[in-house]
């Protein structure tokens, strides 16, 4: 869940003026005769409103995405004009939950996809669209997120199983934005994430995983969810049972985040992996400790809205 945090509550009240501005720069960009660059549109925003992205609050965030969803229609005009309008849609709708009526601007937004599904995306929209449905990954629910994660996990797992991603740069980083989306999915089917956990854990003892493997495993093996519950989470056996093959490889950053997740001890027992083995991944520091900020944008993948935090259970 999200808690609004009392030294942003101002936002309320935040200057209609300013955002009637930001809205304008929005028009600009996707309505004719569109004389502002897609690539120019968030400096723009920021100097219209004063603040830097990372400062505006859930208000204006919401405020633009309304008045973005305006532009849906006209938004495929170029792919460059497209891949910007879900790049915004993303960031503005960040998490997909947690201020008013997010549930029913997720609904809008998810008419609009089955709307896109006969449609071939450009390379570079089709990223974006990842982006954004990780970004907002916590407002949809289990059957969108089933479905989401039975469109895109085929395009790099095989029947079999095992990772496959195809081989160009631009493919690679198709298939870091693919693996990242599925992994922010915390509602998957169990079998289905069980699946996947196996397979990073394959990958990363063959020593082709990047620190989009990382991520995703620590998002997939994760005890504590950021959106999900209990039911959610991976059994504790299969956790140890990676956990014990991971301890094979040399310590480092990225282990150290997977080893963050799956070790993490929670008030709820059976989730909880032996202190034994929890004990040897954290390096002794273990115990029931509520996830800090930075910790959150960190499992989040990105910057949360100012004002609005991740609260621990």
């Amino acid at each position: 869940s999200l808690q609004a945090v009392g030294a942003h509550r101002e936002d309320e009240t935040y200057d209609a003026s300013y955002l009637d501005a930001a809205k304008d720069i929005l028009r600009q960009v996707f309505q004719p005769p569109r004389d502002l660059k897609p690539s120019a549109v968030m400096g723009a925003l920021e100097e219209a409103l004063g603040q830097e992205r990372t400062e505006w609050p859930p208000s204006v965030l919401r405020g633009l995405w309304d008045a973005l969803l305006e532009h849906a229609d006209t938004r495929a005009v170029s792919p460059v004009h497209e891949a910007r309008w879900w790049n915004l849609c993303g960031y503005l709708l960040r998490p997909g939950y947690g201020f008013p009526a997010d549930d029913f601007r997720v609904k809008q937004l998810w008419k609009l996809m089955l709307g896109d599904q006969k449609r071939t995306l450009h390379p570079d929209v089709a990223v974006q669209r990842w982006i954004c449905l990780r970004r907002i990954a916590g407002g949809f629910n289990k059957g969108q997120q089933a479905q989401l994660t039975g469109q895109i996990l085929p395009l790099f797992m095989t029947k079999k199983g095992s990772i496959d991603p195809k081989g160009s740069r631009q493919e690679r980083y198709a298939f870091q934005e693919q693996l990242r989306c599925v992994a922010a999915m915390e509602l998957m089917d169990l079998p289905v994430k069980e699946r996947l956990g196996r397979a990073l854990v394959d990958r990363i003892l063959a020593g082709q995983g990047a620190g989009a493997e990382y991520w995703a495993l620590g998002r997939v093996g994760a005890r504590h969810l950021l959106h999900g519950g209990l039911a959610n989470v991976v059994s504790r056996g299969l956790c140890e049972e990676w956990l014990r093959a991971l301890q094979q490889l040399d310590a480092d950053e990225n282990l150290a985040f997977v080893y963050a997740q799956l070790a993490r001890q929670t008030e709820q027992r059976e989730i909880n992996v032996s202190r034994e083995l929890a004990e040897a991944c954290l390096a002794g520091t273990v115990g029931v400790k509520p996830l800090t900020f930075k910790e959150q944008e960190r499992i989040y993948g990105d910057c949360l809205p100012a004002g609005l935090q991740l609260l621990s259970d």
